[in-house]
């Protein structure tokens, strides 16, 4: 299937078919940007593929949920509270698409949908407590039952799933950006008496410390009873582990003690003569 970069073009006159076809011609006016996101530094929202939101600062009314803009008066600050009248004018809605990548039509439409249906569930100026919440499925259903089943709301689109392909200049930029961000990593592999093994990636030897000295006081406080605490503590910076946790997910450089669980496939990874044991497993016959 032939793959585009949309231009703003067409990202117009999509919205203008899906508006009629799908929502009945209800939405409003809206602007269109091309996102450049992740193309020069790799961030959390770097693989984002479109977004919706507002041109102008807006806020939140906590306890109505309301939408507000700021406006002086008489040389005072006065709230201006959207509704269906005024809320292109106050709001100014703006429907982001990230240029880094191709992908077919049929995938950039169901971006677009998506991102269309956020401005659905905002308009005419109530902003949802949860961003994929009841009124965004219920809206989602609608478009799956109207597109007769063509079109698939999904709370996240991951870009793999629908065929979109990064440019290859960014390609190589972030592997260059990953592979020096993987060789300052350490896989800190913490075991539970019970057999579960927590993981810890980061690049900080403060860190790595700080997790050494709290789990080796719990062990003192312990008096030989190790049930619930950590039986091992070891710590890797063997390019082969960190390749695979990377590649499974684990990469995020924390710099806070925070950790996951790792799967049983994953648990005994750390068992390599490469890692380094910072507390052995404790002999239990000489335990009290």
């Amino acid at each position: 299937m032939k793959k585009i970069k949309p231009t703003l073009g067409w990202i117009a006159a999509e919205y203008s078919k899906l508006n009629e076809k799908l929502f009945d011609g209800k939405l409003g006016p809206c602007k269109f940007e091309l996102s450049d996101i992740g193309s020069k530094k790799l961030t959390d929202k770097s693989d984002v593929l479109g977004f919706f939101g507002s041109a102008k600062d807006i806020f939140i009314d906590e306890s109505t949920r309301k939408l507000y803009v700021v406006k002086i008066l008489n040389g005072k600050e006065t709230k201006c509270w959207l509704n269906a009248r005024n809320f292109q004018k106050l709001f100014k809605p703006v429907i982001h698409i990230n240029s880094n990548y191709s992908a077919p039509k049929s995938s950039w439409r169901a971006i677009l949908v998506h991102e269309m249906c956020h401005y659905k569930t905002i308009f005419p100026g109530i902003w949802p407590i949860r961003h994929h919440g009841k009124n965004f499925h219920e809206m989602a259903e609608r478009i799956y039952k109207k597109s007769r089943g063509r079109i698939k709301v999904e709370d996240t689109i991951k870009a793999r799933t629908l065929g979109f392909e990064l440019d290859y200049k960014i390609r190589k930029t972030r592997k260059k950006f990953a592979d020096k961000k993987k060789s300052k990593l350490k896989a800190v592999f913490l075991v539970r008496d019970w057999g579960k093994t927590e993981l810890t990636m980061t690049s900080s030897d403060k860190l790595v410390k700080a997790i050494f000295d709290l789990h080796s006081v719990f062990r003192e406080k312990a008096n030989g009873d190790f049930r619930g605490l950590c039986s091992e503590l070891a710590v890797s910076t063997d390019p082969k582990i960190i390749e695979k946790l990377y590649s499974r997910g684990y990469c995020t450089d924390f710099k806070v003690y925070k950790y996951w669980t790792l799967p049983d496939d994953l648990k005994n990874i750390f068992r390599r003569k490469s890692s380094i044991f910072l507390l052995e497993k404790p002999d239990k016959n000489k335990a009290g």
